[in-house]
């Protein structure tokens, strides 16, 4: 759905969201974020020794406080085609939150480039 247009017009009407493995030490931690394209701003991240559902979710429902919307009605909220992204529950997370989910194309980094381009640097 978002077809490469990270550009938003306003707040809280397009998030993107990724997640990514970092070593601390001997630990692999999982970092899970969300971004506003409105302003680049990264609205909520959290982190966990796996990359579970209730990651995600805690992620995604800390960035819902931090706005302070009751729901998140019209946002389009984009991702990469991870397992996460296509299970049960962050469908029905979509449903409680009414959130829009959008993923990118299999195997096509650019499509969520810019949150792929923060974990980077």
């Amino acid at each position: 759905m978002l077809d490469r247009d990270f550009d938003a017009v306003h707040p809280n009407q397009i998030w993107v969201t990724d997640m990514t493995e970092v070593l601390m030490g001997q630990e692999k931690l999982y970092i899970f974020a969300v971004m506003d394209l409105f302003n680049r701003e990264v609205i909520a991240f959290e982190m966990s020794s796996s990359p579970n559902k209730e990651l995600i979710k805690a992620t995604i429902k800390a960035a819902q406080k931090k706005r302070k919307l009751d729901t998140l009605e019209g946002v389009l909220i984009h991702s990469d085609q991870g397992s996460v992204y296509r299970s049960h529950m962050y469908r029905n997370l979509s449903k409680e939150l009414h959130f829009i989910p959008s993923m990118s194309r299999k195997a096509n980094c650019w499509d969520n480039a810019v949150i792929e381009s923060f974990f980077r640097s």
